[in-house]
């Protein structure tokens, strides 16, 4: 059966614990990211997911999402991670926005992950709350997260870009430049 990208979490699912304090809805973004990247994939079912998630990377005890480092050693699993190289081709983006209190000290991140669809182009699913699927460079994704109110209000530093290549799609094998 194939697997549907994600743009929110399934309702069954919003309220379930992630970490001691957090919720799925609140704080587990890291897991729809990772899901979105891995849809050629076998990967277990998305609420299990959630749970090893919530057991070995929610990062200060769930109230702010998931640990970046983990996150990206599990995507190692299953293919290349790297941070985003100008002309390369990769398979999927991860996208990671860090928020900053007014005393400039990380207090959240949000993930969201784009699958390729051209050269240079992703398909981005839950960029931002309320977001459609849009097609974007890493560059231009940066461009349309400056002008997100909440992302704005709250000190977001620029996001980063995380590229993945895997065997299994081989989009970036096929359009190395």
């Amino acid at each position: 059966m194939k697997k549907l990208p994600m743009r929110d979490y399934p309702e069954e699912l919003r309220k379930e614990k992630y970490g001691l304090f957090g919720t799925v809805e609140e704080n587990a973004c890291g897991v729809i990211a990772v899901h979105n990247i891995l849809l050629p994939y076998e990967t277990p079912p998305f609420a299990e997911m959630i749970k090893f998630f919530s057991r070995h990377m929610a990062a200060f005890f769930g109230r702010m999402g998931t640990r970046l480092f983990p996150l990206l050693r599990y995507l190692g699993k299953y293919g290349k991670t790297e941070r985003v190289k100008k002309g390369k081709a990769y398979d999927a983006v991860l996208g990671v926005i860090v928020y900053l209190n007014r005393f400039f000290i990380p207090v959240g991140l949000h993930y969201f992950a784009g699958r390729a669809e051209k050269i240079g182009k992703y398909r981005f699913y839950n960029m931002c709350r309320g977001s459609e699927d849009l097609l974007l460079s890493p560059k231009e994704a940066r461009e349309k997260l400056k002008t997100v109110r909440y992302v704005k209000k709250y000190r977001a530093v620029s996001p980063l870009f995380f590229g993945f290549t895997d065997d299994q799609t081989k989009f970036a094998k096929e359009n190395e430049e």
